[in-house]
């Protein structure tokens, strides 16, 4: 209820604790960012998608890598036909999970999905804060860049930003908005 804060907050997969800023916009809607970990690396990998070379995005998050495809129409492609690709790519890793990002930059409209090795589950996401995360430090990588989107997922919008200072990856935020709409005591 208050009109801002700072809020250190844990999250799966992430040994550190990460400190979300929440400013209060209304009664019971607040902007929220939060800076994410850094990726331990970004690198472009080629993936056969039913016989023809697609380039991805590996990004390593604590806990989680993502492969970001990013490409005009990437939002309305057959999900499951990448999905199982990208299965198939790291089927010699040890990921503890792993998710697949389908990112359409012409329209800022993402698609995720994440696996959890231990519990075998594939889960297409509503939103994903590393993906966002992920799908920010991909675009910088690749454009050797700063960058600002908001990123339009089934569940909602986020906002992922990534800086980029003498080639060298320096951070990355995602936020946006959040509404309370049930308060509840656990």
């Amino acid at each position: 209820g208050a009109e801002k804060g700072e809020y250190m907050i844990s999250c799966s997969g992430c040994m550190e604790i990460l400190k979300a800023s929440v400013h209060r916009r209304a009664a019971g809607v607040y902007d929220a960012s939060i800076e994410m970990p850094l990726p331990q690396s970004v690198d472009a990998v080629i993936i056969d998608i039913d016989g023809a070379p697609c380039r991805f995005f590996r990004v390593v998050l604590p806990g989680i890598v993502h492969f970001v495809f990013i490409g005009k129409g990437a939002a309305a492609v057959n999900r499951n036909i990448f999905w199982r690709a990208v299965k198939t790519y790291v089927s010699d890793e040890n990921y503890a999970a792993y998710g697949l990002i389908l990112l359409d930059p012409t329209i800022w409209k993402m698609i995720p999905a994440v696996y959890v090795k231990d519990t075998h589950t594939l889960y297409w996401e509503h939103s994903c804060g590393s993906g966002s995360a992920a799908a920010a430090a991909a675009i910088a990588y690749m454009g050797n860049r700063n960058i600002a989107v908001k990123l339009q997922q089934p569940g909602g919008v986020i906002a992922a930003a990534a800086v980029v200072v003498k080639g060298e990856l320096q951070r990355v935020m995602i936020g946006g908005e959040v509404k309370l709409e049930t308060e509840k005591i656990i």
